[in-house]
């Protein structure tokens, strides 16, 4: 039980107490002992109220030494590899995806305080959900605090998924030519449009209902995600969201993938006219 449920039910308990005694002593048996209990009583649940509207019960460490230096003096120097084993991804398409976003209304609304640059917050974003860095370690490097971090990070998705359209596009006309000779020049197969995998998305808390559903073999909780990408591993389509107990030939089959198009999966998937699997699990 936390500390402010210990708190709630505290206060809970002191105010039933005074109610029953109120109600079951009369007028004439109060007396000067009666007043300085009830004043006792008033004092703990005011401060119990007090308590139960406090934010924080522990200490915290407002003082986390941190500084933006690595940010500003180092990152800018490295070259290509360290640059992408640090953000995943290289500089050029880092200015790219910077470029993509910057204009989205998130980073337009004014404050009190002026905004960090995009760049800031991008880097942030990629070095958290790309690496093995704890908040606190982001929070040194980039000279910056916990909160902040979460602020960027939720910023940034928000600004990518408003850009998705043009990330995830499934081939077209002239493009839909070039990955079908993409897929023949690397195994010789003829009119496949993609290569189809599926991995799970552990969840952080589990679900409010149906947990059964979301539990799988592996003692998490999921959920599925099915993605499709090109000869050149670039997504073109992806579902996501099916409860994590659910076979992944169950998933591929209600997904909104286009069929009549080729593709290379993997042994978990059934066969289909429009499945062809390209390589088995050996154990």
């Amino acid at each position: 039980m936390s500390i402010k449920q210990e708190i709630e039910d505290a206060l809970i308990l002191t105010t039933t107490q005074e109610f029953l005694y109120e109600t079951s002593e009369s007028d004439s048996e109060k007396n000067s002992d009666y007043e300085d209990e009830i004043e006792d009583n008033n004092i703990v649940t005011f401060g119990l109220l007090s308590l139960s509207e406090m934010r924080y019960f522990n200490t915290r460490l407002y003082n986390i030494p941190k500084s933006s230096h690595w940010y500003y003096e180092i990152l800018p120097f490295y070259d290509d590899k360290r640059f992408k084993k640090i953000l995943r991804m290289t500089s050029e398409n880092f200015k790219i995806l910077v470029n993509l976003i910057s204009d989205h209304e998130i980073f337009q609304i004014k404050g009190q305080r002026k905004q960090a640059p995009v760049e800031l917050q991008l880097a942030v974003f990629l070095h958290r959900i790309g690496g093995k860095s704890n908040i606190f370690e982001i929070c040194s490097r980039f000279g910056i605090s916990e909160d902040t971090v979460i602020l960027y990070i939720n910023r940034i998705i928000k600004a990518i998924i408003s850009k998705k359209s043009l990330f995830v596009q499934w081939p077209k006309g002239e493009q839909r030519k070039l990955v079908h000779e993409g897929f023949q020049l690397i195994g010789g197969f003829k009119n496949i449009i993609g290569a189809i995998d599926g991995t799970h998305l552990i969840l952080n808390d589990k679900p409010s209902n149906t947990l059964k559903s979301y539990f799988n073999q592996k003692k998490f909780y999921f959920i599925q995600y099915q993605e499709i990408v090109n000869y050149k591993e670039i997504f073109i389509s992806y579902d996501i969201g099916c409860s994590g107990s659910i076979h992944d030939a169950k998933v591929y089959k209600n997904s909104s993938f286009s069929l009549g198009n080729f593709f290379g999966g993997y042994i978990a998937i059934k066969i289909t006219l429009s499945l062809i699997i390209l390589f088995y699990h050996i154990k």
